[in-house]
């Protein structure tokens, strides 16, 4: 159990939704539409978790891509819309969130996602007002990308909640490594993990489902 918690910040894809899982669905038809055909299985597991301009930098560096970071994007976005309504959300997200709210507690979302991407998640929810703050790193200048801590400390900074008094939840590697780059207490939740193939690391605790974040907060 954790005590004296005031803001409790979510990463977004593969936290509050399995949207991770769902992009793969359409991985071949998306990267097809940008000249590659085949992604190598390594590249599939570098691109896990990282921002939109690392994935671009990284796939350009190594396969010869004939597009824009700009055309890049506005393909991803064609399919973004299919991806966050087919995506499962977390089990009973919206009662969590909820009891979260009803503790008194601030609750922010720190995304390497576009903010469209964030508010198409976001419109699967039934109440609007569960969140505080939704911060996108990819369209908010100045803020340096995951592993760096800079999204969560930003959060932080706005809620007027110290890294004593936070708690960040994470899936991936690069996003627990952030978490804890921050001073957070940082929770790694494994929901949609396939444990099998993606071993989490560098947490400070680990639960098996968002809703299993209630265990760890005071009555």
């Amino acid at each position: 159990m954790v005590s004296n918690v005031k803001a409790i910040l979510f990463d977004m894809d593969g936290v509050l939704l399995d949207s991770e899982r769902v992009w793969r669905k359409y991985e071949k038809e998306t990267f097809s539409a940008v000249g590659i055909e085949e992604l190598p299985e390594n590249l599939k597991k570098k691109i896990y978790g990282i921002s939109m301009k690392d994935e671009f930098a990284l796939l350009k560096g190594t396969i010869k891509l004939n597009v824009t970071y700009e055309e890049y994007v506005s393909n991803y976005d064609k399919f973004s819309r299919r991806v966050y309504s087919e995506s499962a959300l977390a089990a009973n997200l919206e009662n969590v969130l909820q009891t979260l709210k009803n503790k008194g507690l601030k609750l922010a979302i720190v995304s390497a996602s576009l903010q469209p991407w964030i508010e198409l998640a976001l419109k699967r929810l039934q109440k609007s007002d569960y969140f505080d703050l939704a911060i996108s790193l990819a369209d908010t200048p100045g803020l340096r990308q995951k592993p760096e801590p800079d999204g969560y400390l930003r959060a932080m900074e706005i809620l007027c909640a110290t890294p004593k008094e936070t708690l960040v939840i994470e899936d991936s590697n690069r996003g627990l490594k952030s978490g804890r780059a921050s001073g957070a207490v940082t929770i790694a939740t494994s929901e949609f993990i396939d444990s099998a193939v993606y071993k989490q690391e560098g947490y400070d605790e680990k639960i098996e489902k968002l809703e299993d974040l209630l265990e760890y907060l005071p009555d």
